[in-house]
């Protein structure tokens, strides 16, 4: 899997983890948030590698479908990216006023 790909499941998870079951959640959560592999996932749930391989294709395809959907991190990051541009083209106070605006955007 692509470095592009871990960033977007993990991105994904962020917004739509939720939406899953804990159990879903914290298994993409261990494997591409804390870099686990397979194997120490499944050592720490007591499963298979394999039943840890099924729950992480299955909640992958969950949160592409979600996003798929929804769109809330292409709507955000759409938002995020027309900031950026007012930031860079604005006067120091209205950049500083953009740039407040832009934290809240990205704690969403």
């Amino acid at each position: 899997m692509s470095k592009e790909f871990n960033l977007k499941v993990a991105l994904l998870n962020d917004y739509y983890g939720n939406l899953l079951t804990k159990y879903q959640s914290d298994i993409v959560k261990m494997y591409y948030d804390q870099d686990l592999s397979l194997a120490e996932i499944s050592k720490i749930c007591n499963v298979s590698r394999q039943a840890i391989k099924d729950v992480l294709q299955r909640a992958e395809k969950k949160l592409e479908d979600y996003e798929e959907k929804l769109g809330l991190v292409a709507r955000v990051t759409k938002i995020k990216d027309k900031i950026q541009n007012y930031i860079s083209e604005a006067d120091a106070e209205t950049a500083a006023k953009l740039d407040k605006l832009l934290q809240e955007v990205e704690k969403i």
